[in-house]
């Protein structure tokens, strides 16, 4: 398979950024503004990209899955190092 270059964030989106864009936070575990959001469904990340989009006039959009898995291997330039969703052992 063969991707177009894409970027992709290095976290998640925090918390901080979700109440930046949304003006609240959903997640169950609070105070904690670098953790992750939680507790969104597809539909509120959809609004939060809208919405995204709309505040920075860029297009940013979820990762495909062939996109996500690639990134998690380390790209072109992962030199056999472990990273996330890979198994090791």
């Amino acid at each position: 398979m063969t991707l177009s270059d894409f970027y992709i964030a290095k976290t998640e989106v925090t918390q901080a950024m979700w109440r930046a864009v949304m003006g609240n936070n959903p997640s169950d575990f609070k105070d904690c503004d670098q953790c992750p959001v939680e507790q969104v469904s597809w539909n509120d990340v959809q609004a939060f990209i809208q919405k995204l989009n709309a505040k920075t006039n860029k297009k940013y959009r979820l990762p495909t899955e062939a996109e996500w898995e690639y990134a998690a291997r380390g790209g072109a330039k992962s030199q056999a190092f472990y990273h996330a969703g890979r198994i090791t052992g």
